[in-house]
Formats: C-alpha cells, sequence, structure tokens
C-alpha cells in the first residue's frame, strides 16, 4: 500500500473501495512490480514476524534491499502510519476490510504465488474448547474463505 498524488501512480493502483467490494480479485488486473519502490521508505514488522520474513524475500527476490524506515510490532501499526503516508508496507485484504483507508491511500496486487499463504488454527486434542475459541474459529473460517 502506498500515499502518493493520483499523477504518479501505476495503472495497477486500487483504492480500499475497490477491495471492500471485491474488484482487486480479477487476475487479469495489472500486478505491481514491488522494484517500482525500491528507492520508497518501508515501514515493516520486526524481525522474525511472519510478515516481515516474506517482505525480507520478496524485496530479496526483486534484487533490492528495502529502506526501511520504522520496524513496528503490529501490522496494524504499520498500516495506519501508511495510510497516513509516512511510507510503504504489507498487508492483506482482510486488515483494509477491517479498517478502510481513505482516498488518497492506495493498494497494489501482487502476484499470488508470492503473497498466498495456508493458515492453520491448533488447539490440543482431547482438550476442551471453549464457546470463544469455536467462535473464534468461526469467524476466522468465515472473514478468510
Amino acid at each position: 500500500m502506498f500515499s502518493r498524488p493520483t499523477s504518479c501512480l501505476p495503472a495497477s493502483a486500487v483504492l480500499s473501495a475497490d477491495i471492500l467490494e471485491n474488484r482487486h480479485k480479477n487476475p487479469d488486473d495489472p500486478q505491481i512490480c514491488l522494484q517500482t519502490f525500491e528507492h520508497a521508505p518501508f515501514l515493516l514488522l520486526r524481525r522474525g514476524n511472519d510478515t516481515r520474513r516474506c517482505a525480507d524475500m520478496l524485496c530479496r527476490q526483486q534484487g533490492f534491499s528495502p529502506d526501511i524506515i520504522l520496524e513496528l510490532d503490529q501490522q496494524a501499526t504499520a498500516y495506519h502510519l501508511a495510510c497516513y503516508g509516512m511510507g510503504i508496507t504489507f498487508v492483506s485484504d482482510t486488515l483494509i476490510r477491517k479498517a478502510p483507508a481513505g482516498p488518497d491511500t492506495f493498494f497494489f496486487r501482487m502476484d499470488p504465488v508470492l503473497s498466498v499463504r495456508t493458515i492453520y488454527f491448533y488447539h490440543k486434542k482431547g482438550k476442551y474448547v471453549t464457546r470463544a475459541m469455536e467462535e473464534f474459529l468461526k469467524m476466522a473460517k468465515e472473514d478468510l474463505s
């Protein structure tokens, strides 16, 4: 995601409204080449976080190291700072659906092979599953499907 004047944006930019209406999932729409942002400031999570590992790998595959201006603990914090125009971060469409950005924040599709991952939830077999746990799993299944 990126905040920047509209006149400078590639044709692949989408708004949060597009994401809310699932218009960003068209496989025929253009995808961004990450190298487009090689010299831009990045807001990434701290080392050890799975999203950070993926971000580092994606940038390395594109032949550059991101200019990281802030390392954060929470994806939501990185997202909101990016919405204020401080830099670029990696977010999922799930986060955008829960906290839509303003009209001056733009998002870009990446190659799904690079940006899709499987999420697993585990609990101990034979242990009591609370009502809260059941509801969480139900909500997660609905939101992530």
